[in-house]
């Protein structure tokens, strides 16, 4: 198998894929115009409810 199956079978975004394929990560986000830096924090999220009255 290539490398380019292998970067398929062992990610789940196309950031990772790249990335396991040799490519710099900041290099791909400008390239596909993401953001450079993350400004979410990674796996948290949080949800507020307001109470009705």
């Amino acid at each position: 198998m290539s490398a380019m199956h292998h970067a398929v079978d062992d990610n789940t975004t196309l950031e990772d894929c790249f990335a396991a394929m040799g490519v710099d990560r900041t290099a791909f986000r400008i390239a596909v115009g993401h953001p450079i830096v993350d400004l979410r924090p990674k796996g948290q999220q949080v949800f507020v409810r307001q109470d009705p009255e």
